[in-house]
């Protein structure tokens, strides 16, 4: 838009909705901005034993996963990952769906 980082689009079926795109500019410095957050991810995590981040790990998701029981609307937290975590993700496990999946066309209420 003013800094052609994003463009935006109407939803020609639902007038009330406007799609929000990067735009090459606007990818690059996301782009750059994921790879700097990556950089300093690895260098911190690199601190921490094997045992340690095992550890680490396990009581994240276990502090995710009693969080999500405490919201009744668990869609509106979506980490909305592009599908990247598939079956390992604690929200759609806690939810029974993935919602991105849902937005997309691709995907339904897992069966169990």
């Amino acid at each position: 838009m003013r800094n052609n980082l994003v463009k935006r689009a109407g939803i020609v079926t639902d007038r009330r909705s406007t799609i929000v795109s990067l735009l090459p500019e606007g990818r690059a410095i996301a782009e750059t901005y994921q790879a700097q957050r990556q950089s300093t991810q690895e260098a911190i995590m690199a601190n921490f034993s094997d045992e340690e981040l095992k550890t680490f790990h396990r009581l994240l998701e276990k502090y995710i996963r009693y969080s999500l029981e405490q919201e009744e609307n668990i869609d509106l937290i979506c980490l909305q990952c592009n599908g990247a975590y598939d079956q390992e993700c604690t929200i759609s496990a806690h939810s029974g769906h993935c919602y991105l999946h849902i937005l997309r066309g691709v995907g339904s209420v897992k069966q169990t």
